[in-house]
C-alpha cells in the first residue's frame, strides 16, 4: 500500500519539483486528543517513518506544515516543539528516511494568521522556497484543513484518513491518495 501512495506522489509531483508536503499529528504520529506537548508524548502512527523513508528512496523530497496553536496558548514552549520535531526526525532517519524542513504557524486560530493552515500562507511559502508552481504539490493530511490553500489556487491532495470510518487506519489512503481538487 505504501509502495502504490509512493509511486503516486511520485508521478503527481514531477511537475511540482518531486516534493511532498505531510501534515504531522494524525499523518507521521498519532494525534491526541489535545496536544503532543513534549518529546515524550511523540508516537508515531505505525509503518509512517518506513513511508517517509520510502518516498526518499523514490527521490521525493518530504517536507511537513503543521499548526501548532500550542505555542500560542503557552501550553509548551517553542523549544520543547524542536525536542519534538528533534525525535520524529531522528526516528524517521533510522528507518532511513529524511524531513527536509519544518514549517509551522505557532498561532492560535482566533488570530486569523494567513500562515494558519487551511489558508494558504504557509503553503505559499513552501512553494516559493522550493521554487515550484503551489498547483503541483502534493499535500497530505488527517484533515480536509491540513490541505487548504486559502484560495490560492488548485493543488494535489491526499487526506489521511485515520479517523474516518471508511478507511481501516491510515494504511487505506494509498487506494485513495493523491486526487485532484
Amino acid at each position: 500500500i505504501f509502495r502504490r501512495l509512493t509511486s503516486e506522489a511520485t508521478a503527481v509531483t514531477a511537475q511540482a519539483g518531486r516534493l511532498v508536503v505531510l501534515d504531522r499529528d494524525g499523518v507521521i504520529n498519532q494525534a491526541p486528543d489535545t496536544y503532543v506537548l513534549s518529546a515524550r508524548d511523540w508516537i508515531p502512527i505505525e509503518g509512517s517513518p518506513d513511508a517517509i523513508a520510502a518516498l526518499g528512496r523514490n527521490g521525493l523530497t518530504v517536507c511537513v506544515a503543521t499548526n501548532q496553536s500550542c505555542i500560542g496558548r503557552g501550553l509548551v514552549s517553542r523549544d520543547e516543539i524542536d525536542l519534538i520535531h528533534q525525535k520524529m526526525c531522528e526516528r524517521i532517519e533510522r528507518a532511513g528516511g529524511r524531513i527536509d524542513k519544518i514549517w509551522l504557524c505557532p498561532h492560535r486560530p482566533e488570530r486569523s494568521c494567513d500562515s494558519r493552515k487551511p489558508r494558504g500562507g504557509m503553503l505559499l511559502e513552501i512553494a516559493e522556497y522550493y521554487g515550484v508552481p503551489l498547483a503541483g504539490i502534493p499535500v497530505v493530511g488527517d484533515a480536509a484543513t491540513d490541505t487548504g490553500t486559502g484560495g490560492l489556487g488548485r493543488r494535489r491532495q491526499a487526506v489521511y484518513p485515520e479517523r474516518d470510518p471508511r478507511a481501516s487506519g491510515h494504511l487505506r489512503v494509498g487506494r485513495r491518495a493523491v486526487q485532484r481538487t
